[in-house]
C-alpha cells in the first residue's frame, strides 16, 4: 500500500474539486466529514489486508454520493465481524467485479457528506 495514496487524501482530492464548484450553496458537514475520515481509515487497512493494487474516488454530482474503487487480486472473509462488513454496512451500495483473471473491483458508495448552506 505504500505506493499508493491513502484513502482519505485520494477522497479529499475530489471532495475539494466538488466542494469549489458548490460553495456557497452547499458546505462541508464536519462531522459527515469525520465519518467518512473514519471509514478510509477501515478502507485503508483492508487495502493493506487484500494487497490492494489501486483505489479511485469519484463524486456523483447528481446525488452528491462519494464512490469508492478498490482493485485487490481476492477479498474474501469469514465473518460478520470482519472490518469490510462494518465498512459495507455503512454504505449505500456496493459491488464486486472480476476486471480480468488476477483483478477484482470492490466499488462502493457513501452519503454525501455536503449540507445546504442556509
Amino acid at each position: 500500500m505504500s505506493s499508493f495514496i491513502n484513502c482519505f487524501d485520494a477522497v479529499s482530492l475530489v471532495v475539494d474539486e466538488y466542494t469549489k464548484e458548490v460553495y456557497p450553496m452547499w458546505r462541508i458537514n464536519g462531522e459527515k466529514q469525520e465519518q467518512l475520515s473514519n471509514i478510509c481509515d477501515c478502507i485503508d487497512s483492508i487495502i493493506e489486508e487484500f494487497e490492494g493494487e489501486g483505489l479511485e474516488a469519484e463524486i456523483d454530482e447528481n446525488s452528491k454520493s462519494i464512490g469508492i474503487k478498490i482493485k485487490c487480486p481476492d477479498i474474501t472473509i469469514y465473518s460478520n465481524k470482519h472490518t469490510l462488513y462494518d465498512i459495507l454496512n455503512n454504505s449505500t451500495s456496493f459491488s464486486f467485479s472480476r476486471i480480468n483473471d488476477d483483478l477484482m473491483m470492490l466499488e462502493i458508495t457513501f452519503p454525501g457528506i455536503w449540507e445546504e448552506n442556509l
